[in-house]
Order: C-alpha cells, then sequence, then structure tokens
C-alpha cells in the first residue's frame, strides 16, 4: 500500500511539476505593430480652353487672357510635387514661336516667356498656384485663327 501512495504522490508530484509551468507567470510581452503610409501625391488643373480673343490686331503687345489656369494639388499630399509649364508654338496661317507667349505666376507683377518646358513651382503640401496668361502678336502676322498647346506636367519626389 505505501508503494501505491508513493507511486501516487510521484505520479501527482509530476503533474504538479508539468503544469506549474503553464501557470507560471512570465511578465510583460511587447507586440511591434507597423504601418505603411501611402505617397500621396497628385495634381488638378483647370483645362478649360483659354481665349485671347478675336479680331486681335498684329502687334499687339500683352494681349490678355480670357480666363487663368489653376494647378491644385492633392488635399492628403504628403510628398514634394514638382510642376513644369510648356508650350508648342503656334499653329495657323503664318509662324508664331512659342516664346509669343508669357505666363505669371505672381498676377502679373513678373512675366516668364513660355518654352517648350520650364520648372512651375515646387510644393510639398496641399496648395494652388494660378497662371496668368499674354499673348503679343507680332507686326505684320498673318491673318487666321491660330492655336497652341500648353502643357502642365510634374513629378513627385
Amino acid at each position: 500500500m505505501r508503494k501505491i501512495i508513493a507511486t501516487l504522490l510521484a505520479a501527482v508530484y509530476g503533474m504538479i511539476l508539468v503544469v506549474t509551468p503553464l501557470l507560471a507567470y512570465t511578465g510583460p510581452t511587447d507586440v511591434t505593430a507597423s504601418v505603411t503610409v501611402t505617397e500621396v501625391c497628385g495634381l488638378t488643373i483647370d483645362n478649360s480652353a483659354i481665349s485671347f480673343g478675336t479680331n486681335v490686331m498684329p502687334n499687339t503687345q500683352n494681349n490678355s487672357a480670357d480666363k487663368t489656369v489653376t494647378a491644385t494639388t492633392d488635399p492628403e499630399q504628403n510628398v514634394n510635387i514638382d510642376v513644369t509649364i510648356g508650350g508648342t508654338d503656334w499653329s495657323g496661317p503664318g509662324s508664331m514661336g512659342v516664346g509669343q507667349t508669357k505666363y505669371s505666376q505672381d498676377g502679373g507683377v513678373s512675366w516668364n516667356t513660355l518654352t517648350g518646358s520650364a520648372p512651375l513651382f515646387s510644393i510639398s503640401t496641399s496648395h494652388s498656384k494660378t497662371s496668368t496668361f499674354v499673348l503679343d502678336i507680332p507686326n505684320n502676322q498673318p491673318a487666321g485663327s491660330y492655336t497652341q498647346t500648353i502643357t502642365y506636367g510634374f513629378s513627385c519626389d
């Protein structure tokens, strides 16, 4: 009988030794959390047509456009955005170079000659910029309708 009791005690003691580590307090445990925030970079351009008027006389300087063009960055923008502006030569019955068009970013205080492509502005937060345009018509420019393409481009850093 002692042998049975000793065996039972040994078995119970063995179970206690096995179970005890499962019930033991091990202290605080760290868990790592992570997130990846998506880059947001976008530009919206008011791309309705610009008109410099009809029946404009040759040798007209600084003929104002009928509207401004607004470039607006995305409201959630979180990276730097570099905006460029460029244009093509005017096409029509006569030749008229891209540089006949000028643009301003400060409401007409200073003017830049439009080229094939040039930096316009760089910004790292949500923002809008307005471009104002004027056109110089050379002396003796042939009569007719002319068109030009003005291109806004952007890249994200």
